[in-house]
């Protein structure tokens, strides 16, 4: 198989000439995952599969329910829907408006996101956890605020970012194709 790498704009690519049906394939970086030339003697095919860029912004929100409200006016505009981890894992598997193939999510202001959700915002979001729990969970929950209070166990900003790893490279639920950005 031959290989030329070049650029088409600022994209970087990779192009690898394989014998067998006169396939022709591109592998970009950036916004293009994959652009795949099939050629025949009579047509020519593109098949290119392109991966959104969808962003957050951290200074916008500093609460989960601004989170929330955030994800809501970005990812799935107009959806009604949960507005809990639960349903965001949802979300984040598609059907629900999300572009199909994944996407990238951009998390622009993280830091700033991460002191907003982080120890206050996840007692207080236990604390609200504990008046709706099943008794049998109660108990536990009460730790968890402990923990909190002592700067211990997940933050809601961790949270958050667990569930979306899960749906990227490596996670559980990798096929949903979704690629977290930090910044």
């Amino acid at each position: 198989m031959a290989e030329r790498t070049g650029y088409i704009g600022n994209l970087s690519v990779r192009l690898n000439l394989s014998p067998i049906c006169e396939a022709v394939q591109f592998i970009c970086t950036k916004e293009l995952t994959a652009v795949t030339f099939c050629a025949s003697r009579t047509s020519l095919k593109v098949l290119m599969m392109l991966k959104p860029t969808i962003e957050i912004d951290g200074a916008r929100f500093n609460t989960l329910d601004n989170f929330w409200d955030e994800i809501s006016a970005h990812l799935i505009p107009g959806a009604k829907w949960g507005r809990n981890f639960d349903a965001f894992n949802d979300i984040l598997r598609g059907g629900f408006g999300t572009p199909a193939g994944g996407f990238r999510l951009r998390w622009v202001n993280f830091q700033t996101s991460r002191q907003a959700l982080g120890y206050t915002e996840t007692i207080h979001w236990l604390e609200n956890k504990m008046q709706r729990c099943h008794l049998d969970d109660v108990e536990l929950v009460k730790q968890e605020i402990e923990a909190a209070r002592h700067g211990e166990g997940p933050t809601v900003a961790d949270m958050i970012v667990d569930i979306i790893r899960i749906h990227g490279p490596g996670g559980n639920e990798e096929d949903d194709g979704i690629e977290l950005e930090l910044v």
